[in-house]
């Protein structure tokens, strides 16, 4: 059977860089890196999963600014739509709970770490200079 997920990512960027993040060995996935976020629960909005998902994994308060792009991936056990938003973070006192590691890094440095293969695209799109600077509210 195959699951369809909607998943929220933040785009927070800093410097011309952006944040992402390595999943923690405790968790599905380990040692891959995203852009940090997560799954929508059902009748929840984007907006506010995105909230609560990077406060939950984060311990950070977050403004969800304008849409970027979206992407999806297939496997044979899901489908994953990810929804990725300009994202500014209101602190810069983290706790990592499913993370083990954040970098600040530029598009063409995220496309060669081990991303998750529905943040490829997002990482591709990120190179084009005219997406910046960023509307993050």
């Amino acid at each position: 059977m195959t699951v369809m997920a909607t998943v929220v990512a933040a785009l927070v960027p800093r410097s011309g860089r952006i944040l992402v993040a390595r999943r923690a060995p405790h968790v599905p996935l380990a040692g891959r890196w995203e852009f940090p976020g997560g799954k929508v629960d059902a009748g929840e909005p984007q907006g506010a999963a995105l909230r609560r998902e990077l406060r939950e994994e984060f311990g950070v308060e977050a403004r969800i600014g304008a849409l970027f792009t979206e992407s999806r991936w297939a496997s044979p056990t899901s489908n994953v739509r990810l929804v990725a938003y300009w994202t500014a973070l209101l602190s810069d006192v983290w706790r990592l709970a499913a993370h083990d590691d954040v970098r600040w890094v530029r598009a063409e440095e995220a496309l060669r770490l081990d991303l998750l293969p529905a943040d490829v695209p997002i990482a591709e799109r990120l190179r084009n200079p005219s997406v910046w600077p960023p509307r993050v509210g």
